[in-house]
Protein backbone atom coordinates (compact mmCIF):
# COMPACT_ATOMS: atom_id res chain seq x y z
CA UNK A 1 0.00 0.00 0.00
CA UNK A 2 2.51 2.43 1.09
CA UNK A 3 4.26 1.57 -2.41
CA UNK A 4 1.23 2.39 -4.28
CA UNK A 5 0.35 6.01 -2.65
CA UNK A 6 4.46 6.63 -3.21
CA UNK A 7 4.06 5.79 -7.15
CA UNK A 8 1.15 7.64 -7.49
CA UNK A 9 2.71 11.23 -5.71
CA UNK A 10 5.89 10.55 -7.80
CA UNK A 11 3.46 10.38 -11.33
CA UNK A 12 1.67 13.59 -9.82
CA UNK A 13 5.05 15.40 -9.61
CA UNK A 14 6.91 14.04 -13.07
CA UNK A 15 3.96 14.76 -15.07
CA UNK A 16 3.45 18.49 -13.59
CA UNK A 17 7.35 18.99 -14.81
CA UNK A 18 6.48 17.73 -18.07
CA UNK A 19 3.10 20.06 -18.77
CA UNK A 20 3.41 23.00 -21.04
CA UNK A 21 2.00 26.01 -18.67
CA UNK A 22 1.84 29.48 -17.93
CA UNK A 23 3.52 31.16 -15.33
CA UNK A 24 4.57 34.76 -13.87
CA UNK A 25 8.47 35.64 -13.27
CA UNK A 26 10.06 34.48 -10.27
CA UNK A 27 13.31 35.96 -8.78
CA UNK A 28 16.12 33.69 -7.30
CA UNK A 29 15.45 33.14 -3.90
CA UNK A 30 17.19 34.82 -1.18
CA UNK A 31 18.57 32.20 1.74
CA UNK A 32 15.53 32.94 4.66
CA UNK A 33 15.03 28.98 4.31
CA UNK A 34 18.68 28.31 6.18
CA UNK A 35 16.56 30.16 9.14
CA UNK A 36 15.06 26.09 9.95
CA UNK A 37 12.23 26.97 7.59
CA UNK A 38 12.17 24.97 4.34
CA UNK A 39 8.87 25.65 3.75
CA UNK A 40 9.85 28.95 2.23
CA UNK A 41 10.94 27.23 -0.78
CA UNK A 42 9.70 23.89 -0.57
CA UNK A 43 5.84 23.07 0.00
CA UNK A 44 6.15 19.51 0.48
CA UNK A 45 8.89 20.38 3.79
CA UNK A 46 5.36 22.21 5.58
CA UNK A 47 5.12 20.11 8.61
CA UNK A 48 8.66 18.36 9.40
CA UNK A 49 9.57 18.54 12.73
CA UNK A 50 6.21 19.23 13.63
CA UNK A 51 3.81 18.55 16.73
CA UNK A 52 0.73 20.61 16.09
CA UNK A 53 0.98 23.98 14.85
CA UNK A 54 3.81 26.31 13.61
CA UNK A 55 4.11 30.14 13.01
CA UNK A 56 7.28 31.63 11.59
CA UNK A 57 7.61 35.85 10.72
CA UNK A 58 10.59 37.69 9.59
CA UNK A 59 11.81 40.71 8.12
CA UNK A 60 14.66 41.03 5.19
CA UNK A 61 16.60 44.62 4.80
CA UNK A 62 18.75 45.02 1.90
CA UNK A 63 20.99 48.70 1.89
CA UNK A 64 19.75 49.81 4.63
CA UNK A 65 21.66 53.17 3.98
CA UNK A 66 19.77 53.64 0.92
CA UNK A 67 16.83 56.06 1.11
CA UNK A 68 13.60 53.06 -0.28
CA UNK A 69 15.97 51.02 -0.31
CA UNK A 70 14.07 46.79 -0.60
CA UNK A 71 12.28 45.65 2.60
CA UNK A 72 10.47 42.66 2.84
CA UNK A 73 8.51 40.86 5.32
CA UNK A 74 7.71 37.19 5.38
CA UNK A 75 4.88 35.20 7.46
CA UNK A 76 4.03 31.17 7.62
CA UNK A 77 1.43 29.10 9.19
CA UNK A 78 2.22 25.04 9.45
CA UNK A 79 -1.06 22.61 11.37
CA UNK A 80 -0.52 19.08 11.29
CA UNK A 81 -4.13 17.95 10.79
CA UNK A 82 -3.57 14.51 11.32
CA UNK A 83 -0.56 12.41 10.95
CA UNK A 84 -0.39 12.55 7.08
CA UNK A 85 -1.96 14.97 6.54
CA UNK A 86 -0.26 19.03 7.01
CA UNK A 87 -2.05 22.43 6.14
CA UNK A 88 0.05 25.46 5.48
CA UNK A 89 0.20 29.00 4.33
CA UNK A 90 2.65 31.61 3.68
CA UNK A 91 2.49 35.30 2.76
CA UNK A 92 5.23 38.22 1.60
CA UNK A 93 5.34 41.80 1.24
CA UNK A 94 7.90 42.93 -1.14
CA UNK A 95 8.83 46.64 -1.77
CA UNK A 96 11.24 48.00 -3.47
CA UNK A 97 11.04 52.01 -4.14
CA UNK A 98 8.13 52.56 -6.04
CA UNK A 99 7.75 48.84 -6.41
CA UNK A 100 5.18 46.85 -4.52
CA UNK A 101 4.83 42.85 -4.86
CA UNK A 102 2.45 40.32 -2.32
CA UNK A 103 1.77 37.09 -2.38
CA UNK A 104 -0.38 34.20 -0.45
CA UNK A 105 -0.43 30.65 -1.20
CA UNK A 106 -2.02 27.90 0.88
CA UNK A 107 -0.32 24.29 0.90
CA UNK A 108 -1.81 21.17 1.26
CA UNK A 109 1.07 18.09 1.81
CA UNK A 110 0.48 14.31 2.44
CA UNK A 111 3.38 12.32 4.24
CA UNK A 112 4.29 9.18 3.98
CA UNK A 113 5.99 7.24 7.11
CA UNK A 114 8.00 4.44 5.49
CA UNK A 115 8.73 2.69 9.02
CA UNK A 116 6.61 1.57 11.19
CA UNK A 117 6.90 4.24 13.78
CA UNK A 118 5.11 7.65 12.90
CA UNK A 119 7.46 9.93 13.99
CA UNK A 120 5.51 12.76 16.26
CA UNK A 121 7.53 15.04 18.33
CA UNK A 122 6.71 18.35 19.60
CA UNK A 123 10.73 19.40 19.17
CA UNK A 124 11.61 21.95 16.89
CA UNK A 125 14.18 20.06 15.29
CA UNK A 126 15.09 15.91 15.35
CA UNK A 127 17.68 14.15 17.37
CA UNK A 128 19.86 11.14 16.22
CA UNK A 129 17.41 8.95 18.01
CA UNK A 130 14.46 10.01 16.32
CA UNK A 131 13.65 7.09 13.91
CA UNK A 132 12.45 9.53 10.91
CA UNK A 133 11.95 8.43 7.53
CA UNK A 134 9.55 10.01 5.56
CA UNK A 135 8.52 10.65 1.81
CA UNK A 136 6.22 13.88 1.45
CA UNK A 137 4.10 15.60 -1.55
CA UNK A 138 3.46 18.99 -1.48
CA UNK A 139 0.74 21.16 -3.55
CA UNK A 140 0.40 25.50 -3.41
CA UNK A 141 -2.08 27.45 -4.86
CA UNK A 142 -1.88 31.00 -4.27
CA UNK A 143 -2.18 34.35 -5.73
CA UNK A 144 0.54 37.07 -6.45
CA UNK A 145 0.07 41.51 -7.19
CA UNK A 146 2.63 43.24 -8.34
CA UNK A 147 1.70 47.50 -8.15
CA UNK A 148 3.79 50.31 -9.77
CA UNK A 149 3.43 53.70 -7.45
CA UNK A 150 3.57 56.53 -9.88
CA UNK A 151 1.59 58.69 -7.91
CA UNK A 152 3.75 61.25 -6.84
CA UNK A 153 6.27 60.95 -10.27
CA UNK A 154 6.34 64.38 -11.67
CA UNK A 155 5.22 64.59 -15.50
CA UNK A 156 5.40 67.25 -18.22
CA UNK A 157 1.70 66.60 -18.89
CA UNK A 158 -1.30 66.50 -17.39
CA UNK A 159 -2.76 63.56 -19.54
CA UNK A 160 -4.89 61.14 -17.57
CA UNK A 161 -3.82 58.46 -19.24
CA UNK A 162 -0.37 58.91 -17.99
CA UNK A 163 -0.36 59.83 -14.92
CA UNK A 164 -2.57 57.73 -13.30
CA UNK A 165 -1.25 54.97 -10.81
CA UNK A 166 -2.90 52.13 -12.85
CA UNK A 167 -0.19 49.80 -13.31
CA UNK A 168 -1.06 46.32 -11.38
CA UNK A 169 -1.06 42.70 -12.06
CA UNK A 170 -2.23 39.85 -10.67
CA UNK A 171 -1.80 36.19 -10.94
CA UNK A 172 -3.33 32.89 -9.30
CA UNK A 173 -0.14 30.38 -9.73
CA UNK A 174 0.36 26.61 -8.27
CA UNK A 175 3.02 25.26 -7.09
CA UNK A 176 4.27 21.63 -5.93
CA UNK A 177 7.09 19.46 -4.54
CA UNK A 178 8.53 16.70 -2.74
CA UNK A 179 10.56 15.83 -0.23
CA UNK A 180 12.42 12.80 1.67
CA UNK A 181 13.26 13.20 5.42
CA UNK A 182 14.98 10.71 6.93
CA UNK A 183 16.72 11.29 10.58
CA UNK A 184 20.27 11.87 8.72
CA UNK A 185 19.82 12.68 4.91
CA UNK A 186 17.16 14.39 3.41
CA UNK A 187 16.30 15.86 -0.22
CA UNK A 188 13.50 18.10 -1.89
CA UNK A 189 12.69 18.99 -5.46
CA UNK A 190 10.24 21.45 -6.18
CA UNK A 191 8.22 23.08 -8.96
CA UNK A 192 6.86 26.59 -9.16
CA UNK A 193 4.55 28.55 -11.23
CA UNK A 194 4.55 25.32 -13.58
CA UNK A 195 0.11 26.67 -13.70
CA UNK A 196 -0.12 30.45 -13.39
CA UNK A 197 -2.86 32.38 -14.98
CA UNK A 198 -3.96 36.19 -14.76
CA UNK A 199 -6.42 37.31 -11.72
CA UNK A 200 -9.21 39.93 -11.67
CA UNK A 201 -6.90 42.48 -11.26
CA UNK A 202 -4.90 42.10 -14.50
CA UNK A 203 -6.04 45.03 -16.64
CA UNK A 204 -6.97 42.21 -20.39
CA UNK A 205 -7.77 44.58 -23.11
CA UNK A 206 -6.42 44.76 -26.61
CA UNK A 207 -3.93 47.49 -25.88
CA UNK A 208 -2.14 45.35 -22.56
CA UNK A 209 -0.09 42.28 -23.53
CA UNK A 210 1.87 40.38 -20.78
CA UNK A 211 3.71 37.25 -21.49
CA UNK A 212 3.56 34.65 -18.79
CA UNK A 213 4.61 31.78 -20.86
CA UNK A 214 8.17 29.79 -19.69
CA UNK A 215 8.69 30.90 -16.45
CA UNK A 216 8.88 27.72 -14.24
CA UNK A 217 11.47 28.13 -11.68
CA UNK A 218 12.93 24.82 -10.29
CA UNK A 219 14.72 24.32 -7.29
CA UNK A 220 16.44 21.41 -5.48
CA UNK A 221 18.30 20.46 -2.56
CA UNK A 222 20.14 18.64 -0.10
CA UNK A 223 20.62 18.24 3.68
CA UNK A 224 22.89 15.64 5.38
CA UNK A 225 22.64 16.01 9.43
CA UNK A 226 26.47 14.67 11.38
CA UNK A 227 25.54 14.07 15.31
CA UNK A 228 27.93 13.45 17.53
CA UNK A 229 27.84 12.00 21.00
CA UNK A 230 28.98 15.22 23.05
CA UNK A 231 26.21 17.42 22.04
CA UNK A 232 27.66 19.29 18.79
CA UNK A 233 25.83 18.11 15.21
CA UNK A 234 26.97 19.31 11.71
CA UNK A 235 25.08 19.50 8.82
CA UNK A 236 26.45 20.78 5.48
CA UNK A 237 23.89 21.40 2.61
CA UNK A 238 23.63 22.43 -0.74
CA UNK A 239 20.71 24.54 -2.68
CA UNK A 240 20.17 24.39 -7.00
CA UNK A 241 17.96 26.92 -8.34
CA UNK A 242 17.04 27.54 -12.30
CA UNK A 243 14.74 30.40 -13.86
CA UNK A 244 13.62 29.14 -17.09
CA UNK A 245 12.74 32.31 -18.43
CA UNK A 246 16.47 33.75 -17.91
CA UNK A 247 18.03 30.64 -17.48
CA UNK A 248 19.96 32.13 -14.08
CA UNK A 249 21.39 29.61 -11.92
CA UNK A 250 22.39 30.06 -8.09
CA UNK A 251 23.90 27.73 -6.66
CA UNK A 252 24.12 27.52 -2.02
CA UNK A 253 26.44 25.81 -0.15
CA UNK A 254 26.28 26.08 3.20
CA UNK A 255 27.32 24.39 6.64
CA UNK A 256 25.73 25.01 10.44
CA UNK A 257 27.10 23.79 13.30
CA UNK A 258 24.79 22.92 16.12
CA UNK A 259 25.18 22.80 20.32
CA UNK A 260 23.31 21.10 22.07
CA UNK A 261 22.20 21.97 25.75
CA UNK A 262 19.28 20.96 28.18
CA UNK A 263 16.06 22.95 26.86
CA UNK A 264 17.49 23.46 23.06
CA UNK A 265 19.71 24.09 21.17
CA UNK A 266 22.26 26.91 19.65
CA UNK A 267 23.57 27.45 15.89
CA UNK A 268 26.15 29.13 13.88
CA UNK A 269 26.99 28.52 10.55
CA UNK A 270 27.85 30.10 6.79
CA UNK A 271 26.67 30.27 3.21
CA UNK A 272 28.07 30.96 0.00
CA UNK A 273 25.82 31.79 -3.10
CA UNK A 274 26.99 31.78 -7.37
CA UNK A 275 24.51 32.56 -9.85
CA UNK A 276 25.98 32.06 -13.59
CA UNK A 277 24.47 35.55 -14.92
CA UNK A 278 27.10 38.06 -15.48
CA UNK A 279 26.68 41.69 -15.47
CA UNK A 280 29.55 43.97 -17.46
CA UNK A 281 30.35 47.08 -15.08
CA UNK A 282 33.66 49.45 -14.97
CA UNK A 283 35.54 49.53 -11.70
CA UNK A 284 38.05 52.28 -12.83
CA UNK A 285 38.37 52.43 -15.91
CA UNK A 286 38.71 48.79 -16.16
CA UNK A 287 35.82 46.77 -17.72
CA UNK A 288 35.20 43.39 -16.19
CA UNK A 289 32.25 41.25 -16.05
CA UNK A 290 30.49 41.27 -12.54
CA UNK A 291 28.72 37.87 -10.84
CA UNK A 292 26.31 37.69 -7.96
CA UNK A 293 28.22 36.60 -5.10
CA UNK A 294 27.74 36.71 -1.62
CA UNK A 295 28.40 34.59 1.83
CA UNK A 296 26.23 34.54 4.45
CA UNK A 297 27.06 34.10 8.16
CA UNK A 298 24.20 33.08 10.30
CA UNK A 299 22.85 33.10 14.03
CA UNK A 300 20.08 31.02 15.97
CA UNK A 301 18.44 29.64 18.79
CA UNK A 302 15.59 26.95 19.58
CA UNK A 303 14.95 27.48 23.13
CA UNK A 304 12.01 25.46 24.14
CA UNK A 305 9.12 26.42 22.22
CA UNK A 306 10.61 29.02 20.56
CA UNK A 307 13.12 29.93 17.58
CA UNK A 308 15.62 32.82 16.90
CA UNK A 309 17.44 33.53 13.88
CA UNK A 310 19.63 36.07 12.21
CA UNK A 311 21.66 36.17 9.54
CA UNK A 312 23.70 39.05 7.30
CA UNK A 313 24.66 38.40 3.43
CA UNK A 314 27.73 40.18 2.45
CA UNK A 315 28.33 41.12 -1.38
CA UNK A 316 31.58 39.77 -2.89
CA UNK A 317 31.69 42.33 -5.84
CA UNK A 318 33.41 45.09 -6.66
CA UNK A 319 30.65 47.51 -7.09
CA UNK A 320 28.10 47.48 -4.86
CA UNK A 321 24.74 49.36 -4.32
CA UNK A 322 24.93 51.10 -0.68
CA UNK A 323 27.18 50.83 1.75
CA UNK A 324 25.42 47.57 3.67
CA UNK A 325 24.41 44.30 2.77
CA UNK A 326 21.07 42.19 3.70
CA UNK A 327 19.63 41.70 6.90
CA UNK A 328 17.38 38.67 7.93
CA UNK A 329 15.50 38.73 11.26
CA UNK A 330 13.39 35.38 11.77
CA UNK A 331 10.99 34.42 14.71
CA UNK A 332 9.41 31.17 14.79
CA UNK A 333 6.96 29.44 18.04
CA UNK A 334 4.92 26.14 18.03
CA UNK A 335 2.50 26.99 20.60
Amino acid sequence: MKRNRLFIGLLFLFSSLGTNTYAQGYRLYFQEYLAENMYLIHPAMAGVNLGKTRFNFGTRTQWADLENSPQTQFASFEYQASAQNTLGAKFYNDANGYHQQTAFYATYVYRIYLNDEVWNTRRMYPTKNDEIQEVSFGLSVGSQSRNLDSSSWRYRTNDPLVTTNAAQDGFVGVNVGMAYVSTRFSAQISVHNIALSPSKKSPRNETTVFDTAGFKHLLTSLQYEIYTDSGWNFEPSVVWQFLEKTKETAFDTSLKIYRLFPKGRLWVGAAYRQNNLGTVVRNNKLTQTQYDRHWTPLFGVNYGRVKFAYQYSIPLVAINMGHGGIHFFNLGFQP
